[in-house]
């Protein structure tokens, strides 16, 4: 590829991420689209094109997008990617799949890839507390609370400790409306 080619490429990948932060969603995924016209294997791309979407209210097509980025992810690994840079792809790709299915309503999936990225990421707080935090959304009380202990029981910072005791006081005995199994 010729230095102007991807010099116009590397631009026009910066006017779609700078349209995404913006809140352009219907812009940035315009562009997005067209640089994935340009590479169809791209990771970023098809992951800010699952983001878009979902910004956009349109979570089944999200997922769609989501889907064609992780079997990339799985089928052919990034060249030059350090594992944390694919660690940090699949956990931002699951969130954006979390996000798309509790746009549906779909809590179910949302906890199962959850579970998964607990699973797959245990020393990860930020997964630990969106699994909890979707728990108690979903009425399993006992589960959030347990959950939320655990994470105090876990992490070091004071702040996100003392909102995740509020959030243990808010709930306070509120009986399980379910149990996630």
């Amino acid at each position: 590829m010729a230095l102007g080619a991807v010099t116009a490429l590397a631009d026009a990948y910066d006017d779609a991420i700078n349209a995404y932060r913006a809140g352009n969603y219907d812009t940035a995924y315009s562009a997005f689209l067209k640089l994935h016209e340009a590479d169809a294997a791209d990771v970023q791309t098809l992951g800010y094109l699952g983001a878009a979407s979902n910004r956009l209210g349109k979570p089944e097509q999200a997922l769609e997008w989501i889907s064609k980025a992780l079997d990339q992810i799985e089928d052919m690994p990034v060249p030059g990617s350090s594992d944390s840079e694919m660690d940090r792809n699949v956990i931002w790709l699951g969130y954006e799949a979390i996000t798309s299915y509790k746009l549906m309503g779909d809590t179910v999936s949302a906890l199962t890839i959850l579970d998964d990225l607990a699973m797959s990421y245990p020393s990860d707080m930020m997964i630990a507390e969106e699994r909890a935090t979707t728990l108690v959304q979903a009425g399993c009380y006992d589960q959030g609370r347990a959950a939320l202990r655990d994470i105090i029981g876990r992490d070091t910072d004071d702040v996100r400790v003392q909102d995740r005791r509020g959030l243990l006081h808010d709930l306070g005995t509120l009986p399980a409306k379910r149990e996630w199994r």
